[in-house]
């Protein structure tokens, strides 16, 4: 099942020239197998660009709640560790 996932035209570039050079065998690849393994490399960017697109910015990710650190209570002038 092919996601439709719009990428950029620079990416969608990068892998049309990357599909193209590969089944031209020009990545040291056998024919044979340079079809399947363009395949594979193209997909591989889709799913790159795809999880960069769905990152969350630093500015509004969730921020660990900082708790302070209290003195032991005193009770009769003792720590309770006393």
């Amino acid at each position: 099942m092919e996601a439709s996932i719009k990428l950029s035209p620079n990416a969608e570039a990068r892998n049309r020239s990357k599909i193209q050079r590969c089944r031209e065998g020009d990545l040291g690849q056998n024919k044979v197998n340079a079809s399947k393994n363009c395949s594979h490399q193209a997909n591989g960017e889709k799913k790159r660009e795809e999880l960069q697109l769905r990152r969350v910015p630093e500015s509004s990710r969730a921020r660990p709640i900082q708790t302070q650190c209290n003195e032991p209570e005193k009770i009769d002038g003792k720590t309770e560790k006393d």
